[in-house]
């Protein structure tokens, strides 16, 4: 399980950042003068922009922002009174404060991170052997000091089989995190923006696990994520003498569903037109909670489709929803025009290609379950693995912006 899906789960489970009010609401709704206090944090950003566009005096508050480092002496001080409203706290914050103080509070809104819009970030050196969860063992962690990101930090250790009693947690002030980390204070930097985008662009780089590559020479292996191996055509990131010795790929989540489509001009040996890889995730009720979608040949390289893989979370894997999908790839790519098809016929197809599960009889190949939505644009169901594309000199076939099943 890769640390965005597992980020996904455990924030949303503490349902991230809420906006909080104290026990007098009423009072305070009937109040010209609020007093709002914010952080330092990416999580306070509604708050910022409300001020900067002028909402609050729109509706009539004259309101004065206190800002606090982190969201956990922010919390205190709207349970003590020091504030009115406090913008935004972690659930787990918000919950361990309000039972502290024996105080009820009012929630006005809500954030959610989850896999598609991330804030928390995990964060190692450039240089860093530190390729994945499984490395943090033994090691030094930085995170905010609050006891949401420990509690969510343990929770993604022991997703990823670490023992969280492995690892040596350690709190880092966001003013502090930069030097920290690259000071060697820490092998390692759980936090959010902006100190996250701050280190990113310079020593730091974020820790995302996926597919791996172990790479050797006469000096040593090292790792790498698989998706900076492959930099263009033909072409790998490798240094002087370097051979790929092993790629090293994550179990998939249970029960996921796993699918491939490829257009390419002959059914065999042949270079893509566009070519799709799929995998999805489904609660018990059947709607999707994690897409991981890639296509191949409209880009440079293999090219994950982020955008794309937004349309079909909380839906269930309908018709509806793969032309949902279709759109977001086509929107997420960029193809070029060659000898084998132009870019408007492979932006065409690639996002056509999610609706090709439906028109073939049976199970997919890959994994039972994928849906059955119909009959494709042809009326024809049991189509073949493989679709051959027009040929670019063949005059109308060229037009039609659909691809064109072959016998086979």
């Amino acid at each position: 399980m890769t640390l965005r899906s597992v980020t996904h789960v455990v924030l949303r489970a503490f349902c991230l950042a809420m906006l909080c009010a104290s026990t007098a609401a009423t009072a305070l709704a009937q109040a010209d003068k609020v007093t709002i206090g914010d952080s330092k944090l990416i999580i306070s950003l509604p708050v910022f922009v409300a001020a900067d566009q002028g909402l609050f005096a729109q509706n009539g508050l004259d309101v004065t922002l206190e800002e606090f480092e982190t969201a956990q002496p922010l919390m205190d001080a709207l349970v003590s009174g020091k504030v009115d409203v406090a913008g935004y706290t972690a659930y787990a914050i918000t919950m361990n404060a309000s039972l502290r103080a024996k105080k009820e509070l009012y929630y006005l809104t809500s954030l959610v991170e989850d896999a598609q819009h991330p804030i928390s970030k995990l964060l190692v050196k450039k240089d860093s052997p530190i390729q994945s969860i499984a490395d943090l063992k033994g090691k030094r962690v930085g995170i905010l000091p609050t006891i949401a990101y420990t509690l969510w930090l343990e929770a993604i250790l022991a997703k990823n089989g670490v023992d969280p009693a492995a690892v040596t947690l350690q709190n880092v002030a966001p003013p502090l995190s930069g030097s920290a980390l690259e000071s060697g204070a820490v092998d390692a930097l759980f936090t959010n923006d902006p100190a996250a985008a701050v280190l990113t662009s310079g020593v730091g780089k974020e820790l995302v696990p996926g597919a791996v590559v172990e790479l050797a020479s006469r000096e040593g292996t090292r790792r790498m994520p698989l998706a900076e191996l492959l930099v263009g055509p033909g072409r790998m990131a490798l240094g002087a003498g370097e051979i790929v010795l092993a790629v090293c790929l994550p179990p998939p989540p249970p029960d996921c569903l796993q699918h491939f489509e490829k257009v390419g001009r002959r059914d065999a040996l042949a270079i893509a037109v566009a070519s799709l890889a799929a995998l999805i995730v489904r609660d018990a009720a059947g709607r999707v909670t994690e897409a991981r979608i890639a296509v191949g040949s409209p880009a440079p390289t293999v090219l994950r489709c982020r955008g794309g893989e937004a349309f079909p979370l909380g839906r269930r894997l309908d018709r509806e929803t793969l032309h949902a999908l279709g759109q977001g790839i086509r929107e997420g790519i960029a193809p070029i025009d060659d000898i084998r098809a132009t870019a408007a016929y492979r932006r065409q197809t690639a996002g056509n290609l999610p609706l090709r599960r439906g028109r073939r009889k049976g199970p997919s190949p890959c994994r039972p379950g994928w849906p059955e939505p119909g009959p494709g644009r042809f009326g024809a169901v049991g189509s073949p693995a493989f679709m051959r594309a027009p040929r670019p000199w063949a005059g109308p076939w060229q037009r039609r912006p659909w691809p064109v099943a072959g016998p086979g």
